[in-house]
């Protein structure tokens, strides 16, 4: 734009001048002011608005931070769980035992102890095992006494005062409720025999007396001797006999726990 205007003054002064120049310096002077107009006008004018520079782009939005766990709590200590009590017989159990050997009171006196095993397990109220099934009880023979007569009364009563288990022996309060015995008869002994014999004299002496010849004295002392016989064996002990495998029957009387 600014070119063709210095053209145009210039063609203006041409004109103006007349007679300096000729027109042939005119034409040739446009011409090149033209030209030069037409270079000028390709290139982009100064004056036009200058393009803004891109903004800077915006640096990316940080990721947002992850929230740290929250920390688990601690499961709460267990509660310590109280041993369960030991098994244990309370007072008025009862439970029973087999005999192993002979036991007579005609060599066992009051006082001594007599064994017995247990045949099944003993538990407590809740079917646990207190006295397993092989153990050993000593019962002692309180009143063991025979009978002084044929039809007589024999004395017996006895205690429960310990149980052997697994080689340990416990004691264990309880008393004998029933054992499985019979009377048995001495028999003809020392004292028996002199009361047989006793009969016989007597016997000898009446028969005697009553026949008046020795036939008489000894069919009376054949009689006397029965006689002595019958009155030995009614006046002779009946012995407390206990044979194997007599059972014993017991009650506990103080709560058992083995410790």
């Amino acid at each position: 734009m600014r070119n063709a205007l210095t053209a145009l003054c210039v063609l203006g002064l041409a004109a103006c001048g007349g007679g300096e120049k000729s027109d042939a310096a005119v034409a040739d002077s446009l011409s090149r002011d033209l030209q030069l107009a037409q270079q000028d006008s390709t290139n982009p004018m100064a004056d036009t608005a200058a393009t803004p520079a891109a903004a800077p782009a915006a640096a990316p939005a940080a990721a947002p931070t992850a929230a740290a766990p929250k920390p688990k709590p601690k499961p709460a200590a267990p509660k310590p769980v109280a041993p369960a009590p030991p098994p244990e017989l309370v007072a008025g159990a009862t439970f029973s035992a087999t005999v192993p050997d002979t036991v007579s009171s005609r060599t066992t006196k009051s006082g001594a102890m007599m064994q017995a095993k247990v045949g099944a397990d003993v538990k407590d109220t809740d079917g646990r095992v207190v006295i397993p099934a092989g153990s050993t009880v000593n019962i002692r023979l309180d009143q063991f006494k025979s009978a002084p007569t044929k039809g007589g009364k024999e004395t017996f009563s006895a205690s429960l005062v310990s149980v052997i288990i697994g080689g340990t022996s416990y004691p264990i309060a309880g008393k004998v409720d029933h054992l499985d015995y019979t009377l048995k008869g001495r028999g003809i002994t020392g004292g028996t025999a002199a009361k047989v014999g006793a009969g016989a004299a007597v016997g000898a002496i009446i028969g005697k007396a009553v026949g008046g010849n020795a036939t008489g004295a000894i069919v009376g002392g054949v009689a006397g001797a029965a006689g002595g016989a019958a009155v030995a064996n009614e006046t002779g002990d009946q012995d407390i006999t206990v044979l194997p495998g007599a059972q014993v029957t017991m009650t506990v009387t103080e709560t058992f726990v083995k410790k």
